[in-house]
């Protein structure tokens, strides 16, 4: 925190809809039973010219020190994946849409193995123990743990992953490069065949790196109908993977809003009780009134900006605005830190 800057002691009782938090503490749609008393500068408060609210802290992205993961050895090739923004890009695709619903909601539990259109050399199965299913909440923990491990120890190879809450074996990830086995056990999830998740594709490229040379329009459509955004990368440049990871947070996070009430504001990113490990912020706010920003859009806008930071090989901050019918509805972006000044005005027409 800023020397010198004014700040008001805030106890947290309850949670609201409309959230704005600094950078080191998060949005949160549960209620704790113990008050947590902490330090919000004025700023934060008055920034978006919003009252007084109520903040929680909230668990992060990995699920906590009550969720863990064991690794071992996967199928397929040993070969390590290439280009690996593009990989972890894919993930977040996955993770999208699986927190676009209720995420205490069990998965399926007959479902096939999921590939990303925008990388299909990687093939994903989530399979649970015995009849009952993983809850989404549980598998985004898991897989936005694999891929901080994967990170941690630059090892992007096939591996299966083993979730475990309290102890509990819930299940696990393969992450293969080969479609996975049809299996003969009563609780196989693989013999529904390969779901394939439809993503914006990349330009042909061979960068390690999985970045573009593409100079993409500056006014694309979404992948839903009706919406269009423009793009504005300016300002500080921020590292590919705390892109990646940081929005990854934000999606988990956003995973706990409910489907269907409109969001105000949101700011996510990879949050820890001290900090945020990844340098990365998605800050999303409603222009129109009512807003018209759901659950489903706010997890689009982010997914798209992550897509086309990649594909413009452009890593400096990013504001977005996004128009139904000509008329800007919402806007947003990512930048390394949610200070005063992060969105304050609108993209130009």
């Amino acid at each position: 925190m800023n020397a010198g800057a004014s700040h008001k002691r805030v106890t947290v009782t309850e949670t609201y809809i409309s959230v704005v938090y600094p950078c080191f503490w998060a949005l949160s749609f549960s209620v704790f039973a113990s008050p947590l008393a902490i330090d919000v500068p004025d700023h934060v408060l008055t920034q978006f010219n919003t009252s007084l609210i109520t903040l929680s802290a909230q668990s992060p992205p990995d699920g906590g020190p009550d969720f863990s993961i064991t690794v071992g050895p996967g199928q397929g090739s040993a070969m390590p994946f290439l280009q690996k923004p593009r990989m972890l890009y894919c993930i977040l695709t996955l993770m999208s849409s699986i927190a676009v619903t209720d995420w205490k909601l069990p998965m399926p539990k007959v479902r096939g193995a999921v590939r990303c259109s925008s990388y299909p050399r990687l093939t994903t199965a989530i399979t649970a123990v015995g009849q009952q299913p993983m809850e989404r909440r549980e598998v985004l923990w898991g897989l936005a743990s694999c891929m901080d491990l994967m990170l941690k120890h630059n090892n992007f190879r096939p591996m299966r992953v083993q979730l475990y809450l309290r102890s509990r074996n819930l299940g696990s990830i393969l992450f293969t490069n080969t479609d996975p086995p049809v299996e003969a056990e009563e609780n196989s999830r693989f013999h529904a065949g390969i779901e394939s998740i439809a993503a914006p594709s990349f330009s042909d490229s061979d960068n390690d790196d999985g970045t573009s040379s593409n100079n993409a329009s500056d006014t694309t459509p979404s992948l839903s109908t009706g919406t269009r955004y423009s793009y504005d990368f300016h300002g500080a440049e921020l590292d590919t993977y705390d892109i990646l990871m940081g929005t990854m947070g934000a999606v988990v996070q956003a995973a706990e809003l409910p489907p269907h009430i409109p969001i105000k504001q949101f700011i996510g990113s990879w949050q820890q009780r001290f900090g945020s490990r990844y340098r990365c912020f998605q800050i999303w706010m409603t222009i129109s009134d009512p807003s018209v920003l759901s659950k489903d859009r706010l997890l689009e806008s982010m997914i798209r900006s992550v897509y086309e930071s990649l594909e413009r090989a452009d890593r400096r901050e990013l504001k977005m605005l996004a128009r139904i019918g000509g008329l800007p509805v919402w806007q947003g972006g990512f930048a390394q830190t949610p200070g005063p000044d992060v969105m304050s005005k609108t993209i130009k027409n």
